[in-house]
């Protein structure tokens, strides 16, 4: 069933005049709610066209957004036409943002082919497929760096450095007295049977490691705070679910080279380092080595040194944006468990994603960290 809002909405883009009204109109239908909450629709014009429709959240700045689109638009013109550029208002190509007031404000970009790779069992993918993968995204973020320097670029200090000092600063005044008595206090919040061992387990694990971790990982993000680096438009949240990939041997894992055929969800893009995005996308294949017993250390140092050789042929990646990589990846890996146990925990957060997909991501979390942890620098 879609919404009166989001069939309104609709009707204000290009090519949706005459949408069908009817709340359950053919090949309409609700995208399953990720962690953000924002509802998005697959939506379908007269024309048998698929677009996304999704209204932005009440913290979103739609000028932010505006210039979000407009980012997208010149990587697709610059060559990348597996990015989900957006569609435009009817009757006005200059506004890709469509404000309806107590209703919200909305956006629609194209819906894009294709399957993430986590839709793969992770439980038998091997190495090497996931390796293939890996590399496959890491040529296409290469290649939307590269169009996308082609309009805007400069150097800086990186700010995804800065936000993460001040993220571990307030997560360690408080983290682990949060996670005392963690199996109490889930108890008491009647957190979901799916979602409770796995919270525990993460509170072990932020208890066990923050100690000596935290100032560590504080340490190498000072050093990096005062460097000064290339910036430029990056999409800092290109993890598994944002990159998909064609499927026409059945099985994208085991394809020979698997083909990027869409990229999706641009809500946290922003001026950045082009490290934040490699340290996103390989930082979310590491947890696969744990399968793989003693192995795990080299196969992580394999994703790793695959997973940059291939970007850089197409950009350039000095040692310092590696080294600065690998920071991302260690204070991303250790921040973001324990941001789940504070949201969780002390914040008393609900999310409208589905526990079984809440649990799963504390796992791979757990699991990212634990690699993390045990490997060298890179």
């Amino acid at each position: 069933m879609i919404p009166d809002a989001a069939r309104h909405a609709a009707r204000c883009f290009a090519g949706f005049a005459d949408a069908p009204v009817l709340p359950n109109a053919k090949g309409w239908s609700q995208v399953p709610a990720g962690f953000s909450g924002s509802a998005v629709y697959r939506v379908v014009d007269p024309r048998g066209g698929a677009w996304s429709l999704k209204q932005l959240t009440a913290s979103a700045s739609v000028s932010h957004v505006k210039a979000i689109h407009q980012t997208l638009l010149h990587v697709r013109r610059a060559g990348c036409d597996w990015v989900a550029g957006p569609n435009h208002l009817a009757g006005n190509r200059a506004q890709t943002v469509a404000d309806l007031g107590t209703l919200g404000c909305w956006e629609m970009t194209r819906w894009m082919p294709g399957r993430s790779y986590s839709d793969i069992d992770r439980f038998t993918v091997s190495p090497d497929e996931a390796g293939k993968v890996l590399v496959a995204g890491c040529r296409a973020i290469a290649s939307f760096h590269n169009a996308a320097a082609s309009m805007l670029h400069q150097n800086g200090p990186a700010p995804s450095v800065i936000d993460r000092i001040k993220r571990l600063d307030s997560l360690s005044s408080s983290i682990l007295s949060t996670c005392d008595d963690a199996g109490d206090k889930i108890r008491t919040l009647n957190i979901s049977p799916t979602v409770a061992p796995e919270l525990l387990q993460a509170c072990h694990q932020v208890t066990a490691d923050w100690p000596t971790f935290a100032w560590q990982i504080r340490n190498d993000l000072e050093q990096r705070a005062g460097e000064v680096t290339p910036l430029q438009w990056v999409v800092r949240d290109i993890h598994r679910g944002h990159l998909l990939f064609a499927d026409d041997a059945g099985s994208l894992s085991t394809a020979a080279k698997p083909t990027v055929s869409g990229m999706i969800d641009f809500d946290a893009m922003r001026l950045d380092t082009p490290a934040a995005d490699l340290a996103r996308w390989i930082g979310d294949f590491l947890f696969l080595a744990i399968f793989h017993g003693d192995a795990a250390a080299d196969i992580a140092a394999r994703f790793w040194q695959a997973g940059l050789a291939e970007y850089r042929q197409i950009c350039s990646f000095s040692h310092q944006q590696q080294t600065l990589c690998w920071t991302l990846v260690r204070s991303s890996s250790l921040i973001s468990l324990a941001n789940w146990v504070d949201w969780i925990l002390q914040q008393r957060r609900r999310f409208s994603a589905a526990d079984s997909a809440i649990a799963q991501r504390l796992v791979a979390l757990n699991q990212q960290w634990t690699v993390v942890r045990q490997a060298t620098d890179r």
